[in-house]
Formats: structure tokens, sequence, C-alpha cells
């Protein structure tokens, strides 16, 4: 790598999808196809001329409320009486003809394994050969910053654990609200619903404090925009970058629906309303069926020129056959991303798509960020995803006006094809971060 130090430290990482026992409001239950959700709340939208509050009463038992209506999507999250089951409320809702849609509240989770492996590299961005590994399987990133390193300009939003903002080699590159930071304490100061959000949200403990209690979100936010150049630790795809975190996955790695929804519809208001030109969010989860409201809420990003790039899963499977989501939805604006190791093979544990995945990125044994100043090496898609968000970054970074659909082909259109990927997923490449931006 150009003159960077990479420092490793000794961090113990233990297992993310750990099973947890509460998510957001409920117990995590699990239905007969094996997806966790959320016990004791639904989702629903409602038909456009119908109150909400009236649907809640009319079609569940007493003691059912309103947990937060999107006034973006007109999405609604629902707590249930303690006495209705949740199948027992989608039926209801579903035959009663008042909502487009009720479903479960999902559960999600990292997209990260575990690895204690140590690497004094960073072979994704610039693979010498070294080891076991193969000479130049890699983004080509020293190559791509000859062109461009990155920009502070536009806003990346990493929906995750949430971020240790201050990390030595992220706390340069965080986002801030100055707002909120310069406004008074315990106020509303930009009217957006939250108080003293001044570096993200978490809508896991609804408060305006995104902290990563677990690692996964940091380790990501490092590998898109690490501060670069600096002479200390690693560096990101982007050296310079405005990163918000939103945290929705709890201390071990797992969230809801509801708690995803919130972060995007949060994304979309601070764009459309508030000023804050947000291009992309980064989603390394997955997890959970099919779900029209979210599906909706990333629909919504898409109108306000958003990537959404996603994680295409940790299970070696085909997602064709069997999706994977959110990176399955056929929403236009998602990016769905698959892990090679560093001999470009696709990565043992990533998932694999003709239709439904995109392209992959270096996602075995990468190092990055992790909370408290630390550094530590972990694979999964996830690990893949932000190598995609950092080049969506570096090419806005040089093409400020360009809309998200040009971004989007740029990245999928100068690949390096691999025989290995071959037939495995849409563009058969590895991402490449020099021929994104050459030109």
């Amino acid at each position: 790598m150009k003159k960077f130090a990479i420092v490793v430290s000794l961090f113990l990482f233990s297992v993310f999808c750990v099973s947890a026992t509460v998510v957001a409001q409920g117990n995590i239950m699990t239905d007969q196809n094996g997806r966790q959700y959320v016990d004791g709340e639904v989702i629903v939208k409602p038909v456009s001329s119908v109150d909400i509050d009236k649907v809640v009463k009319s079609r569940t038992r007493m003691g059912s409320h309103v947990i937060r209506k999107s006034h973006n999507s007109g999405i609604v999250h629902v707590k249930l009486s303690t006495d209705l089951s949740v199948k027992e409320a989608v039926d209801n809702y579903t035959k009663s003809g008042l909502v487009e849609f009720a479903e479960p509240n999902y559960v999600y989770h990292t997209d990260v394994i575990p690895d204690d492996t140590r690497f004094g590299e960073l072979w994704g961005l610039n693979n010498t050969g070294a080891g076991s590994c193969k000479n130049d399987a890699d983004i080509d990133a020293p190559e791509a910053w000859d062109f461009v390193t990155g920009s502070s300009n536009f806003i990346i939003m990493v929906i995750d654990t949430g971020m240790d903002y201050t990390h030595p080699d992220l706390q340069a590159n965080r986002w801030v609200n100055t707002i909120e930071k310069n406004g008074v304490a315990g106020i509303d100061d930009d009217g957006n619903g939250y108080v003293d959000d001044i570096y993200g949200i978490d809508t896991v403990n609804h408060d305006s404090n995104p902290m990563d209690d677990n690692g996964h979100g940091t380790h990501v936010s490092g590998t898109i925009g690490a501060i670069g150049n600096n002479g200390n630790g690693v560096v990101g795809v982007m050296w310079d970058a405005t990163i918000m975190p939103c945290k929705f996955l709890n201390s071990g790695g797992s969230g809801s629906t509801s708690g995803a929804i919130e972060c995007l519809d949060y994304a979309v208001d601070m764009k459309m309303n508030h000023g804050h030109d947000i291009r992309l969010t980064s989603n390394s989860w997955g997890g959970g069926g099919f779900s029209n409201a979210l599906q909706s809420a990333i629909n919504a990003s898409k109108q306000q020129g958003m990537l959404f790039i996603a994680a295409a899963g940790n299970d070696h499977m085909d997602t064709d056959i069997t999706p994977h989501y959110p990176s399955s939805y056929t929403v236009a604006n998602i990016i769905s991303v698959a892990s090679t190791d560093c001999n470009d093979n696709l990565s043992s544990f990533s998932n694999w798509g003709l239709t439904s995945v995109d392209v992959a990125a270096p996602g075995s044994a990468i190092l990055s960020t992790v909370p408290g100043g630390g550094y530590a090496t972990y694979s999964g898609t996830s690990m893949a995803t932000p190598h995609v968000s950092g080049l969506a970054g570096l090419i806005w970074a040089k093409h400020p006006d360009w809309p998200w659909k040009r971004v989007r082909n740029k990245i999928l259109n100068k690949v390096d094809s691999l025989s290995s990927l071959s037939g495995k997923i849409a563009t058969g490449g590895r991402i490449n971060a020099k021929k994104a931006v050459k030109k």
C-alpha cells in the first residue's frame, strides 16, 4: 500500500449472530419457515383514505396502539395487545381491506463471519501477493487514488450497529449536525423529530446516540472512509468522506424491520426537508422474509436519488432460488454484493445469484476499524459491501452531479471479469476502482 502504516490490535471478536432474546420492543419468535420476527408487533400500510388510529382500534383488541408512523411512506409500526398473536393481527388486517399490506416485524442480523486471523495489510485495496494470496486480486484502489481520493461534500449513511464516531481513524470523517451541535441541549433545534442528533440516530434505544456497542458498524465505516494519509491505522476506499451512522442493530447484531425503516425514513427526511445531501445507504445485514414495508422504504430512498448497497448474505446459497433480503428486492437502486477472497475466488461463505446478485468485492479477512480506537479482521459479505459503497463515493467525488443510475451503471460496467464469478453473479466480476473513476 502507498505510504500507509497498518496497525492491528489484539481484539478478540465474538460471534455477531448470537441468539438474542430481545429486539426492539418484543421477544424474538420464529415462524414455520425459519424467519425470525418480533412478537407482539406488526407493520401495516393503510390505504390512503383510512385513518390509522381507527384501523388499530377496529381491527385489534383493546391495548393495541401505534408505536410510530412514517410521514414519508405512510407505513405504521403497531404494538399489539398481549392476547393477540402476530398471525391473527396480520390475518385481520389483510382481510379488512383497510390496508395495502400487513406483515410481521421481521428480524435482521449482521452479514459477517468473525475471523481472528490478523493481516498487516489491506489486500482488498492493494494485493501484493503476500502469503498465499494472488497478486493484484484487489480493487486497484491506489491506482484510483491517482484520480480522486474522496470528498466530504456529500453524505454516506451506514445503517448498522452504529459507529464509534470518536475513533481516531474516523472522527474527522464523521457527519456532524451543526444545528444540533451548536444548539440547545435537550431541544430538537432542527425540528426533525430527534433531539440532539449530532452524529446520527439510534432506533434500537430510541435516542440520538449512534455509538457502536457491537463493532460491526465501525468496521464497515472504516472500509468506506477511514481517514487516509494520516500516518495512523488503516485507510478506507475514500480518504475523505462524511459518514452518518444510523444504529438499528443492537449489541448482539440483531434488529427489526421497523428500525431499518426508521433509518431510511431519517435519511429521506434529512435530505428532502433539511438539506443534507445523502447519496447512498450502506447495508451490511440481512434476514427475515419479504417485507413490503421495507421494500417501500427502499423505494422512497430511490426517489430521493440514493443508492441502496446491500450484502448478498453468507449462507453459501443461490439467492435466485432462495432470496436474501434486503439484497434480493428488485428495486432499481439496489446493488447486491457478493464476497471474494484474496485469490479472486468467490468466498466460501458468500451467496451468489446470476440475476439477484450484481457484483463482488473483497470480503474475506478484511482489516478495518473497531470501537475503542482499535483494528480487527472480519470476513463476510458485510465487509464486501462497504468496498462498493466507498467506490460509489469515489465516483460521486469525481462526478458530483451524476444521478444514482449513472453511478450504479459505472460500478457494474467497469469490473474485472473473473472465471470464478462467471455464471454466478450478474456482472461476472469484482469491482475495479481505477476503471470506474478513470474517465
